[in-house]
């Protein structure tokens, strides 16, 4: 069917979206410590100022959460099709889901708590590490998802 191709490549765009969140995230991290401290290496005149770094991790989480949505929405349409089922209930299901909450909860306390900085820096260093963790440690687990 057409739609696993467009299920598999809508997830590796959030994915590689959720990467760029991480990125912009670990140069807020950098650049905020070397502001506190007052001691700047040559790698803090590169980077970004730091509301730019937030505006690239929040428009990076907004798209990402996008693909990710249509993506496992594909998915479970994909899957319908082939044993009428829409979820499997296998990890690599049950941790994307919970990666689409993390992402969305961080958009949502970007929006409306006004969450900058620090705290939203760290928890798209941690997004990115379930979304490592859903595509390499979930199949580990076995399930529906594991392929060959």
């Amino acid at each position: 069917s057409w739609l696993f191709p467009v299920h598999t490549t809508l997830l590796f765009f959030a994915y590689a979206a959720f990467f760029v969140v991480f990125l912009a995230s670990i140069m807020y991290l950098l650049q905020e410590r070397e502001l506190k401290l007052k001691t700047f290496s040559a790698i803090f005149h590169r980077l970004p100022s730091l509301t730019t770094v937030n505006e690239i991790a929040t428009s990076s989480a907004a798209i990402g959460l996008t693909l990710l949505t249509v993506g496992i929405a594909t998915g479970m349409v994909w899957a319908s099709s082939r044993d009428g089922r829409l979820w499997h209930n296998d990890p690599k299901e049950i941790f994307a889901a919970l990666t689409w909450i993390l992402y969305l909860l961080l958009i949502l306390y970007r929006s409306t708590a006004r969450w900058r900085g620090r705290r939203a820096a760290w928890m798209g260093v941690a997004g990115f590490g379930l979304v490592l963790f859903t595509f390499f440690g979930a199949r580990l687990m076995g399930g529906y998802h594991v392929f060959g």
